[in-house]
């Protein structure tokens, strides 16, 4: 997905534009010196990428200066780059090259979620933290609101279409476990979605409910059930009604009869049962939910 960034000025307006530092532009600072984002929703893992990314620092140093703005004490705010200091650190490099910005807090918010959201690999946790942070510093700045526009105005800045931004803000309503299972494949987004209108409280339940079960799995029509259960009777919703909203539901077998003509004709006579039974499990799905298919993406693919 291209999320390609755009011009200083259209992403904090010509006021708070991020100016150069004035040492040229690039400057050598002490890895020692420079400080993560607080609370930056960035994950920066030890796996083959991040190897590869240190041989080639250790190699050819860091080609790409980092961006980082002044925070006292002669300490620096890193607002770009997370990975490229991690991997400098590894491979032992003193100092890396970083260019200076001045920003406020929010301007600098805003910065750091556009320069990271350009990374292909990011989860949904990531994404969805990352979005809600960047409207947030929006509405304090006063460049946001709750309306359609507002979103479609995040949406045009991002590179995203107006109901991916709008299901991203939504999914920061999940907890730090339950956002997990998404990135996990335990519960898909569309059912996440479902969970993101339960209290604090009931997420907990929903949580520990899972733990407890490695294998169960929320899908979008248990989720919309856990929904219900949650907002209609919350003083008897526990794991136990999880757990059992969660298991498949057994019904008496029938027989039924349908023409062939409307199944495609790439499906192989062999396989022609099971491709009824997902089509139908998804009707039922989309028909008890309203919407469409059961799914773990969060793009609708109009971005």
């Amino acid at each position: 997905m291209d999320l390609g960034l755009r011009n200083a000025a259209s992403l904090f307006g010509p006021a708070s534009s991020p100016q150069a530092s004035p040492e040229g532009g690039v400057e050598d600072v002490d890895q020692s010196l420079i400080d993560p984002f607080p609370h930056h929703p960035f994950l920066v893992l030890d796996d083959d990428d991040m190897d590869s990314l240190t041989e080639s620092v250790a190699r050819i140093g860091v080609r790409e200066p980092l961006l980082a703005r002044r925070s006292g004490d002669g300490r620096w705010e890193l607002l770009s780059g997370h990975r490229r200091l991690h991997a400098a650190r590894r491979a032992g490099l003193k100092t890396v090259p970083v260019v200076a910005v001045d920003v406020d807090d929010d301007a600098a918010t805003v910065l750091m979620v556009d320069s990271n959201l350009t990374r292909s690999t990011l989860r949904v946790s990531e994404r969805a933290r990352a979005m809600a942070m960047r409207h947030r510093a929006l509405l304090h700045q006063g460049r946001a609101d709750s309306s359609g526009d507002t979103r479609d105005r995040m949406a045009e800045e991002a590179g995203m279409s107006g109901s991916t931004v709008a299901r991203l803000v939504r999914l920061d309503r999940l907890g730090d476990d339950l956002l997990r299972m998404v990135d996990d494949g335990r519960i898909p987004v569309r059912g996440a979605l479902h969970l993101s209108d339960l209290d604090d409280r009931a997420q907990a339940v929903v949580a520990r409910a899972m733990a407890s079960d490695p294998g169960l799995h929320v899908g979008q029509h248990a989720a919309a059930m856990i929904r219900r259960a949650a907002l209609e009777d919350p003083g008897s919703f526990d794991e136990r009604k999880v757990v059992d909203l969660c298991r498949p539901v057994r019904v008496r077998a029938r027989s039924l009869k349908i023409s062939t003509g409307w199944i495609p004709e790439y499906v192989p006579a062999a396989s022609m049962d099971e491709w009824v039974r997902r089509a139908c499990e998804l009707l039922a799905d989309m028909e008890a939910n309203g919407s469409g298919a059961e799914g773990s993406e969060v793009s609708d693919g109009q971005d």
